[in-house]
């Protein structure tokens, strides 16, 4: 019930490319394993859904953003008109950061502030996404109990969490590689986010000009956005 392609249009003036969580696309050995679409806008579908589920007395949700961050009230706000589309009620409540971050932090803590945690709120540049070189970062964060900070959905499944300790207990990449597909389909059936996509370069205008021969090679952002601790240039090789 989510206007995807609205959100980005409004919320970030369009600088952004659809995603498949929870993998950003840079890394390429592990984004959509798969192949499976990104979430599309479908009211109709949406809707027969919720009739399948058969749940009378839908609860209002409770939708938290931060205090002056202008695309947190934006997306707020398209959430919120797109689920009363469905019948849906949606509550915005906006914070400070102290409010906000108090009851966030690893799986556990969590776990245990669950109560506090509200139904909804977005993972973004200001609340924190992760942004290491390194593909398990998202899968480790987002959608494992052996998250440190991220997981906000509070998400865990057997299937993906193979997945998670694949990456650090020496699995073979071929078997990681099984392993990863089969909690991509886990992730993306189960939903626990909204993928609302990822920033493209707007610091370069989505190109990069270098002289060969004075640069050899050099890493980039790994989200592609200059908008994390992460040096948009880094380890430069110069001759």
């Amino acid at each position: 019930a989510i206007n995807y392609t609205a959100i980005s249009q409004q919320a970030f003036f369009g600088v952004t490319s659809p995603q498949v969580g929870p993998e950003q696309p840079a890394y390429k050995d592990f984004y959509d394993l798969g192949n499976l679409p990104p979430y599309s806008y479908n009211l109709t579908l949406a809707k027969q859904d919720l009739a399948q589920a058969n749940i009378s007395n839908f609860p209002t949700l409770n939708f938290e953003i931060l205090s002056g961050v202008p695309y947190d009230t934006t997306i707020a706000q398209i959430v919120q008109s797109d689920l009363a589309n469905i019948g849906i009620t949606v509550n915005i409540e906006v914070v400070e950061g102290s409010q906000f971050y108090a009851p966030l932090g690893s799986y556990s803590t969590d776990v245990h502030n669950a109560a506090q945690i509200p139904d909804m709120e977005v993972q973004n540049g200001v609340s924190w996404a992760p942004g290491a070189i390194d593909p398990a970062d998202n899968w480790v964060n987002f959608v494992s109990n052996a998250s440190s900070w991220g997981n906000t959905a509070i998400y865990y499944n057997p299937v993906v969490q193979q997945c998670v300790n694949g990456f650090t207990n020496g699995t073979p990449q071929s078997s990681l590689i099984q392993q990863c597909t089969a909690a991509q389909a886990q992730v993306y059936n189960d939903a626990p986010y909204a993928w609302l996509g990822v920033n493209l370069l707007w610091d370069s205008a989505g190109s990069l000009v270098w002289q060969k021969g004075v640069i050899n090679s050099f890493l980039l952002d790994p989200v592609w956005g200059g908008e994390n601790t992460a040096p948009l240039f880094n380890t430069v090789t110069f001759g």
